[in-house]
């Protein structure tokens, strides 16, 4: 009977795929990937909604790693002209995807009562 492969094992596998496709596979795999988790905006429309409506660049600043090398965990910071939102994602891209998800569902431009 084949033992079935523990969650470390898969990780990795899935690590060595996801780094082993070009840059823009990566973001196409990452976007769709995104739909299923609730990411609902890549960065790039974030920032280009945010500067258009702000008149400002986001900013990004690591807040820390944590957990094991081969199983980090990362949080960054983004700024933005209406507040600091905290990302969470076992590497950078997923954690600013997320950062930027949470300031979305708070940008003045998703919340009419702030107009």
């Amino acid at each position: 009977m084949k033992k079935a492969k523990d969650t470390n094992e898969i990780k990795e596998e899935i690590k060595a795929s996801f780094f082993s496709l070009s840059d823009e596979d990566q973001a196409e795999l990452i976007k769709e990937l995104s739909a299923v988790s609730g990411t609902s905006i890549s960065i790039n429309e974030f920032a280009a909604k945010h500067q258009q409506i702000c008149s400002q660049n986001i900013k990004f600043s690591s807040v820390e790693q944590t957990g094991l090398s081969h199983s980090p965990m990362i949080k960054i910071t983004l700024h933005t002209a209406f507040g600091d939102f905290t990302g969470e994602g076992s590497n950078q891209k997923i954690a600013k995807a997320n950062a930027c998800t949470k300031a979305d569902a708070e940008a003045p431009w998703n919340n009419p009562r702030l107009h």
